[in-house]
């Protein structure tokens, strides 16, 4: 296939567009029988609403082909920009202060000034900010599997059937990766209360050094349970969630989102503009 650029892809999808529209295209297009087949949505330019689509070809002027080509253009775009935007979104966070704060918990409980009673506290606060560092380990991991993804189907030109099934798989990575971080965090919430309240005792300043010196009062559930909440809340779809195994949460989450994909589909397939 020869390559196309850009520029002559916008051309193309400007066939199609009036003059109060916007159009964008899909980067990935599907290939069937070495034609490549593009995904292009057409906007208000005002009310940014998805007017029409049309599914764009550089190879072929195939009507069939193209049609047959729609269900899986769906299936994979929908699903990678997800993907692409939970994992990039998550990847860019700055997760330093967890590691301050993992620091000052674990450097107290190694001393052996801890009082007997808050040592539990401490030490349960230790183990769910370490699993929320290691956990974001796996989340940049994930990034750069994204990546190279996205990197193999522009090398390769297309994306293949395969590759539908691969997108679909790493689609729910990101939700359990945050699941489990958020969970413990909200479960656990009133500890840093205890940690916060006992930041000034004398035999725990030396431990202090933190750049922001309210990183402990952040940290306090009048602060950060709301917070918590609603991002459980997202990865959880307010479902209690609290006894699900991974298989579980894949599964749920699995059921609700091909769904809600065959629904996208056949909305989109009695938009399209150019069949």
């Amino acid at each position: 296939m020869q390559q196309i650029t850009a520029n002559e892809l916008l051309k193309l999808g400007k066939r199609h567009k009036k003059w109060n529209e916007d159009v964008t295209i899909e980067l990935f297009p599907y290939a069937i029988n070495n034609h490549r087949y593009y995904l292009a949505y057409y906007l208000g330019k005002f009310s940014r609403e998805i007017k029409n689509i049309a599914i764009l070809s550089p190879d072929s002027s195939n009507k069939d082909e193209a049609l047959n080509a729609l269900k899986q253009l769906v299936y994979f775009t929908i699903t990678f920009d997800k993907v692409e935007n939970n994992t990039k979104t998550r990847a860019e966070l700055n997760f330093e202060i967890y590691g301050e704060i993992r620091n000052y918990l674990r450097n107290i409980l190694n001393s052996g000034v801890l009082q007997p009673e808050f040592i539990d506290i401490y030490d349960r606060s230790y183990k769910v900010v370490d699993k929320t560092l290691r956990l974001q380990d796996e989340m940049l991991e994930l990034r750069s599997r994204v990546n190279k993804f996205a990197q193999d189907i522009l090398d390769r030109g297309y994306f293949i059937d395969s590759d539908i099934d691969e997108v679909l798989s790493l689609f729910l990575a990101p939700g359990w990766i945050q699941f489990q971080q958020f969970y413990d965090s909200y479960r656990y919430r009133n500890d840093f209360d205890v940690i916060y309240k006992n930041e000034n005792n004398p035999e725990l300043i030396p431990f202090f050094k933190f750049r922001d010196p309210k990183t402990l009062f952040n940290m306090t559930s009048g602060i950060a349970e709301e917070q918590l909440k609603k991002s459980l809340d997202i990865v959880t779809d307010k479902q209690d969630m609290s006894n699900f195994s991974k298989e579980d949460y894949f599964n749920y989450w699995t059921k609700k989102f091909e769904k809600g994909l065959s629904d996208r589909y056949i909305q989109l397939r009695k938009i399209i503009r150019n069949l």
